[in-house]
């Protein structure tokens, strides 16, 4: 599944990504992030698995003082992002060993991306994203009670599973106005540490 992410895709793609800024599920990213930053003090961002960052220049838009970062496994999506946001600090790197020092982000995000990540890794990879956070992670996600693995092409290629046993105090919000596949059963933002 790595390779296919990390070659996916031509400027169409990418474009497309970039053009979905008005996905209704954006805004709740947008939402809990404020909520988080009425309660605690927020200085920096991270996305991992940010393509070509298009919730990274929402975030930039609405809160223009904190420091972004973004992550992601494709070379060409990551270059686009950084034309676009030349403020943002977009890097080339996967989501099992994070190039960043212990608790370096207030906030740690990723929006689709667990989705993606086999039974056998999300483990490993839930401690990977604390590990580089201080406050909390917000995740959209697919979750569910249940592991539910999903097919494509006659194979598993992505999961809906239960993110509130990898956090403490965790709190759940069904993403609203995402009506296309799973995101409208299993759609939520995950928030917690």
């Amino acid at each position: 599944m790595d390779e296919f992410w990390k070659n996916r895709g031509g400027k169409e793609w990418i474009e497309d990504c970039w053009n979905s800024q008005d996905n209704p599920h954006r805004q709740q990213i947008l939402e809990a992030i404020s909520s988080t930053i009425s309660f605690h003090k927020i200085d920096s961002i991270l996305e991992v698995g940010c393509g070509c960052a298009p919730n990274l220049a929402l975030i930039q838009k609405k809160f223009p003082h904190l420091k972004l970062a973004g992550i992601d496994i494709n070379k060409n999506a990551i270059e686009f992002g950084k034309q676009k946001l030349p403020n943002v600090d977009l890097s080339v790197g996967d989501i099992y060993d994070l190039p960043f020092a212990g608790r370096t982000f207030d906030i740690v995000l990723t929006d689709a991306v667990l989705i993606y990540v086999s039974p056998e890794k999300i483990k490993l990879v839930m401690e990977e994203l604390k590990r580089v956070a201080t406050n909390c992670l917000i995740l959209s996600e697919w979750h569910s009670k249940d592991t539910i693995p999903f097919y494509s092409l006659g194979k598993i290629d992505s999961w809906a599973r239960d993110y509130t046993k990898f956090l403490n105090k965790s709190t759940l919000t069904k993403i609203k106005g995402w009506e296309d596949g799973n995101w409208k059963e299993y759609g939520y933002i995950v928030k917690g540490f």
